[in-house]
């Protein structure tokens, strides 16, 4: 068991069935996140939770880069695993890691007013298990903006969040969850989303229908894959066009 490990994992942002489960593997890991070799039946012991649960966490824990599976199972013996500190502290409450606090939805449904359902949370592709989401309790004022988010967010260590910024984790959470990738919440990437949220008060929902619609038309081995990225889709000009290309919000994936 590693104290540093698990201290890390105890300060992630994440939900708590997939908290509860990385704390059974952390309880396994060593001081640099590896040597995790736990069986699944053992994590069904410490966590509670159903086999099916535990692989579904366990797959989008290394698709996420929380955690590498280093030597995979085989017959009478579990698999390796590595939990990558690196990822994990990105997550955690530290005021170096603000970005961390940002409130991760799924795409919401467009608003029929000038508001938006705070607690919809649509279901997986498959029609299944709700998807995987990241969510850290923020304090809202009693009065939100035409988008439906806060003005500001204060974060349990006091921090303050402008709204564009929480907006802006948000879409890029968006982004490397529809398009498999891992853009950093750094200010290259968050810069444009905000520029773009601002222009003509942009509600959020618009620029995740836009990353949705976009991951539809390039699917994995389209020569246009590539440019599933932040400095392509929110450019100034390219991100005025994709908008005026998009479908009816029914007809997004």
């Amino acid at each position: 068991m590693s104290v540093k490990v698990m201290g890390l994992v105890f300060e992630a942002v994440m939900p708590p069935t997939e908290k509860i489960l990385l704390l059974a593997l952390a309880d396994h890991a060593s001081h640099d996140g590896g040597g995790v070799y736990i069986s699944q039946t053992l994590m069904m012991l410490k966590t509670s939770m159903g086999i099916r649960s535990i692989q579904r966490h366990l797959a989008g824990f290394i698709r996420d880069g929380i955690l590498i599976l280093e030597e995979p199972p085989r017959q009478h013996h579990s698999a390796h695993y590595r939990i990558n500190l690196k990822t994990v502290e990105a997550l955690t409450f530290r005021p170096a890691n603000l970005a961390s606090l940002a409130v991760v939805h799924d795409i919401p449904d467009p608003p029929t007013g000038t508001s938006r359902g705070a607690n919809s949370e649509p279901r997986g592709a498959t029609g299944g298990a709700p998807n995987r989401t990241t969510k850290a309790t923020v304090v809202e004022p009693a009065t939100t903006t035409l988008s439906g988010a806060p003005p500001d967010a204060v974060s349990p260590n006091g921090h303050s969040l402008p709204r564009y910024k929480i907006e802006a984790l948000e879409i890029l959470a968006w982004l490397n969850k529809k398009a498999g990738t891992r853009y950093e919440p750094v200010e290259a990437n968050l810069g444009l989303i905000c520029a773009r949220l601002k222009e003509a008060d942009r509600p959020a929902w618009r620029l995740k229908q836009l990353v949705s619609a976009k991951a539809t038309e390039w699917p994995p081995g389209h020569d246009m894959r590539k440019y599933l990225r932040p400095s392509t889709l929110f450019n100034r000009e390219k991100c005025a066009n994709y908008l005026g290309q998009l479908p009816p919000a029914k007809d997004i994936p």
